[in-house]
């Protein structure tokens, strides 16, 4: 999230700021699913979910910068995979441990 205007950037991207308000609705988005599916899927699938997700997202953002046949779409495609990582983190690494903690230990 703090880096993300620097990534679309370095894309190209010409609204920078569209892009990073992307990616703000994407967390509230993904944070209200995952609040939602909390009690329903499981910690644990949560996670596995979340951290697959966050990692398909990152390759996608490294290889739109690093393979040149991808170049043409490299904007985009870093808009979509960053989007993605932001989206995958909320949906589980983000608010599974916010929950656990108060849990494990209450005050």
């Amino acid at each position: 999230v703090y880096y993300s205007t620097s990534v679309f950037r370095s894309a190209g991207i010409a609204s920078d700021v569209a892009a990073s308000a992307l990616v703000g609705a994407s967390n509230v988005f993904g944070t209200a699913i995952a609040s939602s599916l909390m009690d329903k899927q499981g910690r644990k699938s949560l996670l596995i979910t979340s951290f697959s997700g966050m990692a398909a997202s990152m390759l996608l953002l490294s290889l739109s910068f690093t393979w040149k046949v991808l170049a043409p779409y490299s904007g985009p495609l870093a808009v979509l995979g960053t989007v993605l990582y932001v989206l995958s983190f909320s949906l589980g690494a983000g608010p599974v441990p916010a929950l656990l903690l108060p849990e494990i230990f209450a005050s």
